[in-house]
């Protein structure tokens, strides 16, 4: 059986530089090889366990990790998106592009009497209420 120390630096000893993660079943697996490895090697050459592991981990990378397949990946965090740039992206969309169009379609409602512009002025005021509740949805996990 691998000793103690060996053991709670197995993971990190075998595995650094793998290409993704193994299960909880292939480590059990890996660990049971390795000791069966590990104990041959150790009868070759009795009194030279670190060596012994040394060797172990060689052929562990030689033979392409024993055979298992490092299939698991961690997710990668997502990079923290930019609040103030969106803050002021939506300020300046408000600020000059939604109002410039309230204001083009408020004057054109009020002045005309074509009864579609009524409606053309009501959906641009509900773009504008769209936009800014669809700002507090997407960032309403944002964090200081």
């Amino acid at each position: 059986m691998l000793s103690p120390e060996i053991l709670k630096n197995a993971h990190i000893d075998l595995a650094p530089n793998a290409d993704g993660q193994f299960s909880s079943t292939d480590w059990s697996r890996i660990l049971n090889e390795a000791d069966k490895r590990w104990q041959d090697i150790r009868l070759e050459q009795p009194g030279a366990d670190d060596k012994a592991w040394h060797e172990v981990v060689r052929q562990f990378h030689r033979d392409a990790y024993f055979g298992f397949a490092p299939i698991f990946r961690d997710k990668k965090s997502k990079r923290p998106r930019n609040l103030g740039f969106s803050l002021i992206f939506l300020m300046f969309n408000s600020m000059v592009g939604l109002k410039v169009a309230v204001l083009w379609f408020g004057q054109k409602y009020s002045n005309g009497d074509n009864p579609t512009d009524k409606w053309i002025f009501f959906a641009v005021l509900t773009v504008v209420v769209l936009n800014y509740g669809f700002f507090l949805w997407r960032n309403r996990r944002a964090e200081d």
